[in-house]
């Protein structure tokens, strides 16, 4: 059977799945709607993903940093909601519940924002936005959020080690090489090594 790769498709069936809980459970599907956290949480992951945009990353490193913006900006809205209702008053146990309940739905819609937009694959060998093509010059990793470990290990994989000589050269664990290469293409948008030293890789000076 052929996997879905329509986002689109996915999305719906998601919402679709939800709807049906919200049957078989006997609650309104509509409660979980709240139009001014849904703009709370949205605006907020848009704006913190832009300030924390950096110049060369393309759309698809602004959408990884998007995601990861919007659960923050979810969790951030849920507690700020919950530190309003409590300052609010003293509610009783039962105002307590259905207050706390209704004020981590932005927790719930950053997850939800976070679900959708991780169904957007990151072409598998395309480059960014801006990016030269295969062969016609490589990208610089400084132009990335990277860490100072994250940079040396990614210099590593240029030079085509595989994880255990990359550890055995940096003397760390082959688990952390593993975390530090799931890291690096994460933010470059890149899917395995080989899109990644296609991109990245310098370009080999052609004799006169």
């Amino acid at each position: 059977m052929r996997p879905m790769s329509n986002p689109a498709v996915k999305a719906v069936i998601l919402l679709v799945y939800l709807a049906l809980l919200s049957l078989i459970m006997g609650f309104d599907f509509l409660r979980i709607v709240n139009l001014p956290f849904l703009v709370m949480v949205s605006s907020g992951g848009l704006l913190l993903a832009l300030l924390g945009y950096r110049k060369g990353s393309g759309k698809w490193g602004y959408l990884q940093k998007l995601k990861i913006m919007l659960l923050f900006s979810g969790g951030l809205t849920a507690f700020l909601a919950n530190i309003a209702f409590l300052s609010a008053g003293t509610p009783d146990g039962a105002e307590l519940y259905a207050g706390a309940v209704q004020n981590f739905l932005p927790l719930f819609y950053g997850f939800l924002f976070y679900f959708i937009l991780d169904l957007i694959r990151v072409p598998q060998d395309g480059p960014e936005d801006g990016a030269p093509p295969p062969g016609g010059g490589a990208e610089n990793l400084e132009d990335y959020d990277l860490t100072r470990r994250e940079l040396a290990v990614a210099r590593e994989i240029l030079l085509d080690l595989s994880n255990g000589e990359i550890a055995a050269k940096l003397y760390i664990t082959e688990n952390t090489v593993k975390k530090h290469v799931n890291h690096i293409f994460q933010k470059v948008g890149a899917r395995n090594r080989t899109a990644f030293i296609v991109r990245f890789a310098p370009k080999p000076e052609s004799k006169a």
